[in-house]
């Protein structure tokens, strides 16, 4: 299942109607990457705006979509076309949190046959209901029987 989504969304894009009139009125700080940030859960919507991007050319913006466990890809385009006049499934994926439980295959397993572009951090967090946990930096995780 998908856990956390962010796609790029072009600078070129715009707010829909609906959401222009709340980002207006929106509580609205400054990130180190972004000039504006603001969390969106307050009003209802299951994502953080990362608005104008300080670095390229493009100054392009992020919409981080959170809690997508229990959600449909459908529900997740709603998400994004919710906030943006786009076609979600045009967007660039920025990242992807995937999280897994398989009974009878464990965490080792996929730590050794998994290749993930980029990875850059791996850890040993040791020993729960005698299924190995490893988290990695890549976003990979893995759940012993339903708990994180």
């Amino acid at each position: 299942m998908i856990d956390k989504l962010e796609v790029r969304v072009s600078s070129a894009a715009k707010f829909t109607k609906e959401f222009e009139s709340l980002f207006l009125g929106a509580a609205l700080h400054q990130s180190r990457h972004y000039k504006i940030v603001t969390d969106l859960r307050a009003y209802g919507y299951d994502s953080i705006l990362h608005y104008s991007c300080r670095y390229g050319k493009e100054r392009n913006h992020k919409l981080e979509l959170v809690d997508t466990a229990a959600m449909t890809l459908a529900e997740m385009a709603q998400e994004i076309e919710s906030v943006f006049r786009v076609d979600a499934d045009q967007l660039a994926i920025m990242r992807l949190d995937l999280a897994v439980d398989i009974e009878g295959i464990g965490v080792p397993w996929f730590a050794e046959h998994t290749r993930v572009a980029y990875k850059r951090w791996l850890g040993n967090l040791g020993v729960i209901d005698s299924t190995e946990m490893v988290i990695a930096k890549f976003r990979l995780f893995i759940t012993a029987r339903g708990r994180t």
